[in-house]
């Protein structure tokens, strides 16, 4: 048994169809079942249930899927400190962000930080709330800059509040109501919403419709889609959306963005790692974002 046969286990087990597994991993299907079969042949155990319906986990597979990903994932870990051990890097941060009001602090921190620690190597990318959150509950990032929607969901995280940051409503310039400064939710009763897509930011979409209904009505979705195509959809009067206020300085200027009168429309914009993560560059951070934010 080798990482090789345990990567290819753990894409057999993500899809459940071994077809679909091996085109994600660049190999032949037969490939793929035959280390599969020698995997099962090792363990002396069957790890897949396979009949008409497809693939399903047996409970030998679905232990051996918890300590593959653990067994890979330090494995992965070793080489990249061994990688960072012989650049003569003796740190590292795997950091992400959601890329709204992030760019108001974010670019002064990093410089800051690496001007003081240049030692420590960074590794910073852009990714919606849902992949984000994920990454942060299965360590493949150290920490997040990110909104406080569906922390809840993700055990032992501790975060450090950066500022607070306001949905607003998004409308093309022609819109009845591009003009307004302010709404209230309820005048947006009758309104068909275009929203970021569920799969791609469940947080997001399950807040705006928090937001509807506690304005007494639930959202006329037209069609949900990825973030420029919402933008594109909404500047072509097909419906409106909300997003954050500060997306405003980056969209078309076809674009008009009115505040909520809401409270709730307001989120808290986090640094957040986990508890029992004791990677020692994330106090050194937490200290430099405070001292970033204190300088404002």
């Amino acid at each position: 048994m080798d990482i090789k046969q345990l990567r290819y286990f753990i894409a057999a087990a993500k899809y459940l169809n071994f077809t679909e597994a091996a085109k994600h991993l660049f190999i032949a299907q037969p490939a793929l079942s035959r280390q599969i079969a020698d995997l099962e042949a090792y363990l002396g155990v069957p790890l897949f249930i396979r009949d008409k319906r497809g693939l399903q986990l047996t409970a030998a597979g679905a232990e051996l899927l918890a300590q593959a990903c653990a067994i890979v994932a330090k494995s992965e870990e070793a080489v990249r400190k061994v990688k960072l051990a012989g650049a003569g890097v003796v740190g590292s941060l795997k950091i992400g962000y959601l890329g709204t009001s992030e760019k108001k602090f974010l670019p002064r921190l990093i410089r800051s930080f690496h001007k003081k620690n240049p030692h420590i190597g960074l590794s910073v990318g852009r990714a919606s709330w849902g992949t984000l959150n994920d990454a942060l509950d299965t360590r493949e990032l150290d920490l997040a800059f990110t909104l406080t929607i569906g922390l809840e969901n993700i055990p032992d995280l501790r975060r450090e509040t950066v500022c607070t940051e306001y949905h607003a409503l998004a409308v093309a310039y022609d819109h009845p109501l591009a003009n307004k400064e302010k709404v209230d939710m309820e005048d947006l009763a009758q309104e068909t919403f275009v929203l970021m897509s569920r799969t791609k930011s469940p947080q997001l979409f399950d807040h705006i419709i928090k937001l509807c209904v506690n304005g007494g009505f639930y959202p006329d979705i037209v069609t949900q889609s990825h973030y420029e195509t919402v933008l594109l959809l909404v500047e072509a009067g097909l419906g409106v959306t909300i997003l954050s206020r500060h997306a405003k300085d980056d969209v078309s200027p076809s674009l008009r963005f009115i505040d909520i009168n809401n409270n709730d429309a307001g989120v808290n914009l986090v640094m957040v790692w986990k508890a029992n993560n004791s990677n020692p560059c994330i106090p050194l951070l937490l200290s430099e974002l405070k001292e970033v934010m204190g300088s404002n």
